[in-house]
């Protein structure tokens, strides 16, 4: 599978189990998802969040708190593309303007999905050092789970 497919497919998934996921099953449920990125991957998002950490850590110089960043790197980060579906390639430029959508303001689906990108990145920033640390009990439990199976 192509590497960016795969990078959008767990973008889906963590932003998911941030949005989905009772508060108490959350850290479990992203740190799951998180061990199933390749390595490259889950050490650039590890990179990524460790440096938006920091710069959040500086905001009273910079202003760019964690819920700043969040803000504006959401839709990079979630790969969120809000076309407007009626203004389709295959339709002429001499539709009316009343029957396209106002360009520059979102439906309510992407402000939804929007809200949920914003929600998913910021606990990631917030969170980053706990995410990325796998406790003693989850690995007991996969040498007892890989001792079992063989």
């Amino acid at each position: 599978m192509h590497s960016c497919m795969r990078a959008d497919l767990f973008l889906d998934d963590i932003n998911f189990s941030i949005s989905d996921v009772p508060n108490n099953l959350r850290a479990d449920a992203v740190q799951c998802v998180l061990l199933l990125l390749p390595d490259e991957h889950r050490e650039a998002l590890q990179t990524l969040l460790e440096f938006l950490c920091q710069v959040s850590a500086r905001s009273a110089c910079n202003q760019m708190t964690a819920s700043n960043l969040a803000v504006c790197l959401a839709p990079s980060v979630f790969h969120l593309h809000h076309a407007p579906s009626s203004l389709s390639s295959s339709r002429s430029s001499s539709a009316s303007p009343r029957r396209r959508k106002t360009v520059g303001v979102p439906d309510q689906r992407e402000l939804g999905e929007n809200r949920a990108a914003h929600d998913c990145l910021l606990y990631l920033i917030k969170e980053h050092k706990d995410l990325f640390m796998v406790c003693y009990f989850h690995c007991l439990v996969w040498v007892a789970s890989y001792i079992l199976s063989n």
